[in-house]
């Protein structure tokens, strides 16, 4: 596999990484919001899911691109940071909801 084709399919996997990513956040809002059923508490165990698969969001596109450049420069402490923010952020939501 050519270093062109490795680098369209990291992009590629980090941008449906990022979008994924966003819904999470965004469904999570919604959870905390109450969008649908507003008279319901939020549900801890589906925003514990959502605070999982935006961390996946996040680290599967790092590891993949760890795993096709293993040369490259470290990034495992800026995507823990970015996932961690992620995790807390959605955490925190339930929190203030």
């Amino acid at each position: 596999m050519t270093t062109a084709l490795k680098g369209v399919v990291v992009a590629a996997v980090t941008a449906l990484g990022a979008l994924f990513g966003i819904g999470f956040l965004i469904a999570a809002l919604f959870e905390v919001q109450g969008f649908g059923d507003r008279d319901s508490t939020p549900s801890t165990a589906k925003l514990v899911a959502y605070g999982i698969g935006f961390a996946a969001c996040v680290l599967i596109p790092v590891l993949l691109w760890r795993r096709l450049f293993p040369g490259s420069g470290p990034a495992w402490a800026i995507a823990l940071a970015i996932a961690a923010g992620g995790v807390l952020l959605i955490l925190g939501l339930s929190l203030k909801g």
